[in-house]
């Protein structure tokens, strides 16, 4: 293996220093190292994107159940609540298929987010089901 293909290959799962101290202790000197990482340069999606990502994912829904608050609790638009999750939500859908290939993690964490908001409240729903018929099901005098 050369020591671009490990560099590409470990970029996810180490840090540029430790890499670049590895190679240099296996023998290599600076300029073969810096060769090495300009030819792996390509952009490695890496820790920072993905929590920038599921950061970015956690402020959208937590701004869309806002507004959806907001507009419920005024009498005048109170009919709109449930439309603004549902709106929100197909926009996440529509933000999940349109990023996939230009902002992978991005899309990965909105793929994420819609599939928590569509179990969770099926989960939740069987949850609350199965307490009623454990509640209901008990000795009757």
């Amino acid at each position: 293996m050369t020591l671009a293909a490990y560099i590409r290959d470990n970029r996810e799962a180490f840090t540029d220093e430790a890499l670049r101290r590895a190679a240099a202790d296996a023998g290599y000197d600076e300029r073969e190292i810096a060769a090495a990482w300009a030819v792996s340069a390509e952009p490695v999606p890496g820790r920072k994107a993905n929590a920038r990502a599921i950061f970015t994912v956690i402020g959208y829904f937590i701004g869309v159940f806002v507004l959806a608050s907001i507009l419920s609790s005024i009498p005048e638009t109170a009919i709109l609540g449930l439309p603004a999750l549902g709106a929100g939500l197909l926009l996440a859908m529509f933000l999940w298929l349109t990023l996939r290939e230009s902002n992978p993690p991005l899309a990965a964490a909105f793929r994420i987010g819609v599939i928590i908001l569509l179990v969770l409240p099926i989960v939740m729903a069987l949850v609350a089901l199965g307490v009623c018929i454990v509640g209901n099901a008990g000795p009757r005098a």
